[in-house]
């Protein structure tokens, strides 16, 4: 029987293409393939136990490693690949890059077209330019390998997209640390990985985080805000004063979504397509904005007939904002916030508001649950 533990036993190896076999356990075997007398590789063997197909890998490259260690190191690899493969793992290899390019495709073929653009924009600045971290393998992948690019990551500054060349605030790294963890749990899903131990803790959110989402406007500060704006953006800035809505949901609005008879709007977001039904004013107010328009054109639109962009309102809402004195941090997300925010403090239950701003209720519970609390104290003065 074959043994490549020691080094000796391999310095008497043949030198041969076909590898030489160690057997570990039943159907799995360590190899190794002695090229000259200095060069060499190891890999890994497994027989399908349903197919009896073999299946094949090349371990890592652990000739910087003393040459009495190497044995144990890849045995520790093809270990975890035997592992992999017994937990129903898949043989193919994926790399970052690769995970986030299905993960973007699976939200086309699902129906989320915006969405996945969303995520490229993302996977666009965070991931493609360190070719290092994109071309690794999912299923390889160690905790200090996602360390390393999120040290990289936090540090450097945004290299697409409106803020270019500006620091990245916390907000926007867990935003895109969050989109990072979704492709890789969708590989998880889908069997390229078995564990998410490489990136479970490596890519937890920063905490206490706090970004330009968190700026509340008044009713008051709304209106003014809206007044001060210029003629063609006011009806998409009153829009985000009367709906709880992600700003990009509302730009992509089309005159079909809206159904004046039923007095309902039909929105697709981030978390996809959701109908809610609108009250007798807004109902009023979005049949002004679609009057005399075709069903297929946007219902809020630029001086060019253009659906609004994030990079087309974002300099209308920050000279409003200068205008009325509320501050360089306020944003169109400012408004959601500020919406949401209302509606939570007027009582309306968690599950409505959640339901109304296309998020998960323990979204809102986690940013706005603390706004609940008078609420308590009034239901339990009943009982007092």
């Amino acid at each position: 029987m074959t043994t490549l533990s020691t080094v000796s036993a391999r310095q008497k190896l043949k030198v041969r293409r076909e590898p030489h076999w160690e057997k570990m356990a039943q159907g799995n075997y360590l190899g190794f393939r002695k090229m000259s007398a200095a060069s060499s590789c190891w890999l890994a063997r497994s027989r399908d136990t349903e197919t009896g197909k073999q299946r094949f890998k090349s371990l890592s490259d652990f000739s910087h490693l003393p040459a009495n260690e190497q044995w144990r190191a890849a045995k520790d690899d093809a270990q975890n690949w035997f592992n992999h493969l017994d937990k129903g793992g898949l043989v193919t290899g994926l790399t970052v890059l690769a995970a986030c390019e299905r993960f973007i495709q699976n939200l086309i073929d699902t129906g989320h077209a915006g969405q996945a653009t969303q995520y490229r924009q993302r996977f666009d600045n965070s991931v493609k330019p360190y070719a290092k971290f994109a071309g690794l393998q999912v299923a390889k992948m160690l905790p200090r390998d996602v360390q390393a690019w999120r040290a990289a990551f936090e540090k450097s500054t945004c290299l697409i997209g409106p803020r270019k060349g500006e620091v990245k605030s916390s907000s926007t790294i867990n935003r895109d640390m969050a989109a990072l963890r979704a492709a890789l749990n969708h590989a998880l899903r889908d069997g390229y990985v078995t564990t998410d131990h490489a990136w479970k803790r490596a890519l937890e959110s920063v905490t206490g985080a706090t970004g330009q989402r968190d700026v509340y406007l008044t009713r008051q500060q709304r209106d003014a805000l809206v007044s001060a704006a210029t003629p063609q953006i006011q009806p998409f800035f009153m829009a985000a004063c009367l709906l709880p809505v992600r700003p990009g949901a509302l730009a992509k609005l089309l005159v079909c979504d809206f159904a004046k008879g039923t007095g309902t709007l039909r929105l697709d977001d981030k978390t996809g397509k959701r109908t809610i039904a609108l009250p007798a004013s807004t109902v009023a107010f979005f049949a002004a904005q679609c009057k005399s328009k075709l069903p297929t054109a946007p219902i809020f639109t630029n001086s060019t007939g253009k659906a609004w962009q994030k990079n087309t309102w974002r300099k209308p809402i920050k000279a409003a904002a200068l205008a009325t004195g509320l501050g360089d941090e306020t944003v169109a997300y400012s408004l959601r916030h500020s919406t949401i925010t209302d509606l939570v403090q007027g009582g309306v239950d968690l599950l409505t508001v959640a339901q109304l701003s296309g998020t998960s209720v323990a979204m809102i519970q986690a940013h706005y649950g603390h706004l609940t609390a008078k609420h308590g104290a009034t239901a339990l003065q009943i009982l007092a």
